[in-house]
């Protein structure tokens, strides 16, 4: 009975080890696929803000170029100086607002080592997750704004510096209307994206206040 009794007592003593090694293996790999979500995320993120900055570098220097060759060319510090002070103030602008946004996507970025499933982790990767659509917004906002107020301003200096000078009145109203619409058109553009990630954010703050009721 003894014999029996050490083999019983043994025996449970390897179930409760293998136990304990399937629950270390199933956390490892639920700690492993939601470091995959988070690096997918961040991958995600940094697609994302190439493309919004080259968006607005790419109108940012060829804006500079066309103002620095009017001003080698004419002159003018009101007529061309001035508009590139307004252009790099925008651009700092940019880069705080951009910071600013990020600064705050990395305090809410969960942490390791990752707790199990519990409401307050759910809360946070839902919070991370709705700050970095909110990080998005900016850029969008940000490129809109710039797109549509400064493409017009491109139009009419490159229209200034390499067209002729005497247009006609026609020929005034017809570049008018063609500048006012290009800056109608990145404002509708660029507001597909600020739309896409207004709908993440409400969509992520809904998810979060569901389960701080549940």
């Amino acid at each position: 009975m003894d014999e029996r009794f050490r083999e019983d007592k043994g025996q449970k003593h390897i179930d409760r080890l293998d136990f304990i090694s399937d629950q270390l293996n199933q956390s490892d790999s639920e700690s492993s696929e939601i470091r995959f979500d988070l690096y997918q995320q961040e991958n995600d993120l940094n697609e994302a803000a190439k493309s919004f900055n080259l968006s607005f570098a790419i109108l940012l220097l060829v804006l500079l170029a066309i103002l620095i060759k009017g001003y080698i060319q004419e002159g003018g510090l009101v007529y061309y100086v001035l508009p590139m002070v307004i252009i790099i103030g925008y651009l700092f602008y940019y880069r705080i607002s951009i910071k600013s946004a990020h600064d705050k996507l990395e305090l809410l970025k969960p942490k390791l080592p990752y707790s199990d499933e519990s409401k307050e982790h759910q809360i946070s990767v839902l919070n991370y997750q709705k700050s970095s659509s909110q990080l998005k917004l900016s850029y969008a906002q940000l490129i809109r704004n710039f797109y549509t107020a400064f493409f017009p301003v491109l139009l009419y200096y490159v229209k200034d510096l390499f067209f002729n000078h005497d247009t006609s009145s026609i020929q005034w109203i017809i570049f008018f209307v063609f500048a006012v619409g290009s800056g109608v058109f990145w404002w509708y553009h660029f507001n597909q994206e600020v739309s896409k990630y207004t709908e993440e954010i409400n969509t992520r703050q809904q998810q979060i206040n569901g389960m701080l009721i549940s």
